[in-house]
């Protein structure tokens, strides 16, 4: 999950990574391997009624907290500073998301948590044949899947990501169905062959991927490319992650990854001008981007213990904050003066006055952030007790 994650926020920044993707051999298998991922920890949970109030809890009020919260920020900076963004921010945008597939400008990853609810939906309805009719449910799972990329590629969208679900259910079964088999999980005689796999995997992939769009349900090859690329990735993956066993940072990124998902594109939007500003090679850019964003939500994610603190302080130099911008010069001028020293270097004048009145909505916004990962925490520690 880990990996997945970071893969994406790479994808999401763009620039210089894009040349890593050679032929779309990363982009083939991306998002899939998200699915893929989910399929392996899926639960069916007490009944379809607590499976599905469960989703709604992990998924649904996850997306609406990070739609909302990204879509008001925005408003804010609008307000504050018309000039930011080229064009007016208006209320009708918190609509998007039932506008087919259109590009949710604010926040556009977390259209994963759509498509992920919908998947788990489906798989749950194919997964109680497995135990009568095993082979009917692998049938069903082919043919969903099948029928959501041709929809693809006929252009046909059904609302809030159905279609992708669909397309994406292949993915989740064979995710669930893998973690049947110890192979992954423990040491096996043919370990020794992992590099010869991996190779192997790579040259399915350069011969197979094309460019995969799965926001948009949208596809450049046809079935069989998408499939072979796409599960070549995965399978890679698979082997990698055995072969290097843990990586601590990874895998704590990886635990939280739904979290890293939400927020991770509104930081590189505004970490964007101030590294451009000193950074000036595609290349340095890039990486400093990924740095600092992974910097980032690994502080903001990181021990949960004191969440009360946290947040008193937070409220508290939000409230500094604010009257600093209103009454310059009166209240923590030390302060003032560094934001806007740093502020207005890195955007200008007009929107690092925005800028340093946003720092107070920005504390507020993070603290909500560490509680809600304070009690994924709690229900962490709540689980590990129960085992």
């Amino acid at each position: 999950k880990g990996v997945c994650i970071i893969l994406v926020v790479m994808a999401h920044i763009g620039g210089a990574f894009e040349k890593l993707d050679y032929h779309s051999m990363i982009a083939s298998f991306r998002m899939p391997l998200y699915f893929f991922i989910s399929g392996i920890f899926f639960k069916s949970y007490e009944g379809l009624f607590g499976f599905f109030i469960r989703k709604i809890n992990k998924l649904i009020i996850p997306f609406l907290f990070f739609y909302l919260s990204a879509f008001f920020l925005k408003y804010i900076v609008w307000k504050i500073a018309p000039g930011v963004f080229q064009l007016p921010v208006s209320w009708t945008e918190l609509l998007v998301v039932f506008h087919d597939h259109a590009l949710i400008k604010f926040n556009p990853p977390i259209w994963f948590l759509l498509a992920l609810f919908n998947c788990n939906i489906l798989f749950y309805l194919v997964h109680s044949l497995r135990n009568r009719r095993l082979g009917l449910m692998f049938a069903l799972t082919l043919l969903i899947g099948t029928a959501g990329f041709y929809m693809g590629k006929h252009q046909i969208e059904l609302p809030l990501y159905m279609d992708v679900a669909m397309s994406a259910l292949p993915f989740y079964v064979a995710g669930f169905w893998i973690r049947r088999y110890n192979f992954f999980l423990f040491p096996h005689r043919f370990d020794k062959l992992i590099p010869l796999c991996i190779l192997a995997a790579l040259a399915v992939m350069y011969f197979t991927a094309t460019f995969v769009g799965m926001r948009t349900n949208n596809y450049a090859g046809n079935i069989f490319q998408f499939w072979a690329s796409a599960f070549a990735g995965i399978f890679m993956i698979m082997l990698f992650c055995k072969k290097f066993k843990k990586l601590p940072v990874i895998s704590y990124m990886g635990r939280y990854s739904v979290i890293t998902l939400g927020i991770h594109a509104p930081l590189l939007h505004f970490e964007y001008p101030v590294v451009s500003r000193f950074i000036h090679n595609e290349w340095g850019q890039a990486i400093a981007l990924l740095l600092l964003t992974l910097t980032v939500l690994a502080f903001a994610l990181f021990d949960c213990g004191n969440v009360g603190i946290i947040v008193c302080v937070m409220m508290v130099t939000a409230h500094i904050t604010l009257l600093a911008e209103l009454f310059p010069g009166i209240v923590l001028p030390g302060l003032y003066a560094t934001l806007s020293a740093i502020a207005g270097r890195a955007y200008g004048d007009e929107i690092g006055a925005a800028l340093r009145a946003l720092v107070g909505y920005g504390v507020a916004i993070a603290a909500l952030i560490a509680l809600m990962a304070a009690r994924v925490h709690r229900m962490d520690l709540r689980f590990e007790g129960r085992a």
